[in-house]
């Protein structure tokens, strides 16, 4: 079942097949979130089989209309098999600085297929819990004991995490996976916290090859509280 966190984030992506990711979502809407669908004008749902720039243009406009509804939030639901890199790069300012109250919740097969740029923007739910492999996913796990271990013990968790990597035993891409999870742990446990920016720029400078991933991890480890 999808958690999207203690309160509503401005920009989600959503990992997984999109049938079963959206009908988690629309039951989350109808029931926890109380988010009224049917004849909600400030609620939307499109799917792109290719989401273009004339699309991310259109989007950017329909956020920016002010709200009718008397909770004042807008929901956008977007799915799509690919987006373009044109499209990407002009949903950047619009995921960076929504309009009040307004939601996004885009749905993906996969999280690695957009610009880093854009992803550092989202907070990205992997709805299957499934590694690239196909089994469980363990860096959900290993965010909550990061969470709840001591600074000394998150730099000792780290030193082996490293080391897989270094050995090739793991890709470096698992930073950035284990990354994501702990964005997702901090905020369905403690809301927009200051940590989460931090959190942020690691994922960014992860993702460069020329960056100390031991640097950015350890910088992390050190501004929990």
């Amino acid at each position: 079942m999808l958690d999207l966190g203690k309160e509503l984030h401005h920009a989600y992506l959503l990992e997984g097949e999109r049938s079963a990711v959206l009908a988690e979502l629309q039951d989350l809407f109808d029931g926890k979130l109380k988010i009224k669908r049917q004849g909600n004008p400030d609620y939307s749902e499109e799917f792109f089989d290719t989401l273009t720039i004339d699309n991310a243009r259109a989007i950017e406009e329909n956020q920016m209309r002010m709200s009718s509804h008397s909770a004042g939030q807008k929901i956008f639901v977007i799915g799509f098999n690919f987006i373009t890199r044109e499209a990407q790069n002009a949903l950047l300012k619009v995921f960076e600085e929504p309009t009040e109250g307004t939601h996004f919740f885009l749905i993906a097969q996969r999280a690695e297929d957009l610009l880093s740029t854009l992803k550092s923007r989202l907070l990205i739910v992997r709805g299957d819990e499934k590694g690239e492999g196909g089994g469980e996913d363990t860096h959900p796990k290993m965010a909550k004991e990061f969470v709840a271990s001591t600074k000394a013990e998150r730099i000792k968790m780290l030193k082996s995490f490293i080391e897989e990597i270094a050995d090739e035993e793991k890709s470096k891409a698992e930073a950035g996976r284990f990354l994501d999870a702990l964005e997702r742990e901090i905020y369905k446990k403690q809301g927009a916290v200051p940590v989460l920016q931090t959190i942020l720029k690691a994922k960014d400078y992860a993702r460069d090859r020329s960056s100390s991933l031991k640097l950015i991890l350890e910088s992390v480890a050190l501004s929990l509280e």
